[in-house]
Formats: structure tokens, sequence, C-alpha cells
């Protein structure tokens, strides 16, 4: 019993300095430690400031770079569509309606290069003046990027140039699409 008359005593004691001896003891030192108290306490909440700043930028570089990587992955898929269905559309422009083979589609087209070397003076002269430099010269995609800016009658001249050189659907789509607006 001794002990815990001894513990009680300690308890009593403890409750007793910090809820009564405490509590004077600082009413007559709150005027020297109160000032470095409140150093203190601001110092602590400019470095949890900063460390949040630094953790934020840290995230939000991180967020820029995850962006950058999908948008990245997102253009190399869309190129390889673009390739794929450009060469699908190459594809079936080999074969001939009745399903003849791509031989006998490679000797009219051959044919055709032939008539196209004949006339190609007046071929140069009208893409010189198409409204599209190099024209003939870019893929559909390169293109497809520059239609928007020509005007109806210029997207016209493009229209009737595509029709009677490469004819890829995917660019004589879009020119389409745009006359209609």
């Amino acid at each position: 019993m001794a002990k815990e008359d001894k513990s009680q005593n300690t308890t009593a004691e403890m409750f007793t300095e910090l809820f009564l001896y405490a509590p004077i003891g600082l009413l007559y030192e709150y005027k020297d430690s109160m000032p470095e108290l409140i150093k203190r306490g601001k110092s602590q909440v400019q470095l949890t400031k900063l460390l949040g700043q630094m953790a934020a930028n840290k995230a939000k570089g991180e967020a820029k770079s995850s962006a950058e990587s999908v948008l990245s992955d997102t253009a190399s898929f869309l190129r390889t569509v673009a390739s794929r269905l450009e060469s699908l559309d190459h594809a079936s422009c080999c074969e001939s309606p009745c399903g003849e083979t791509a031989t006998t589609a490679d000797k009219a087209k051959s044919t055709v290069q032939d008539d196209a070397a004949a006339s190609s003076k007046t071929s140069e002269q009208e893409t010189t003046s198409l409204p599209i430099d190099g024209y003939d010269t870019l893929a559909a995609r390169e293109i497809i990027q520059r239609l928007s800016s020509l005007q109806t009658d210029e997207l016209s001249q493009i229209l009737q140039h595509e029709k009677s050189n490469k004819a890829r659907k995917t660019v004589l789509a879009e020119i389409d699409r745009l006359l209609a607006l």
C-alpha cells in the first residue's frame, strides 16, 4: 500500500505542477520568453510554407513531364495510324475494281506516269501556281494541317489538283469538309 500512496502522491504532484505551478511560472516569464516563442513559431511556419511550395513545384514539373510524354506517345501513335491508312489507301488504289492483280495495276500506273512525264511542263506550271508551296512533295498530314488557312477558291484549286494527281482520300475528305463550312 505504501507503494500505491507514493504513486498517487507522484500523480497528484504532477497535476499540481502542470496545472498550478506551470501557469503561474508562465505568467512571470511570458514577457521574456514570448518573443522567442513567436520567432520560433514564425520560423516553423515559413519553413513549412517553403517545403510546401517546393513539393508543389516538383509535382507540377512531374505532371508537365507526364503530360508531355502522353502527348508525344499519342502523336507517335497517330503518325503510325496515318501512315498505315495512307498505305491502305495506296493498296486499294492499286487493285482494280474487277479484282485484277497489282501487276496489272502497276502497268496501268506506269502508263499514267508516262503520260504525266509527257506533260511535265504543264504539271510544273500548275504545281508552282498552287497556294501551298511544294504541295506535291508534302505528306497528306502536312497538307491537311495547311488547308484550314486557305480561301474557298484556293481550296477548289487544290481539290482539282489532288483529284487529277494523287487523289488521296484523306486530303480530298478534308477539302470537302472545309468547303462545306
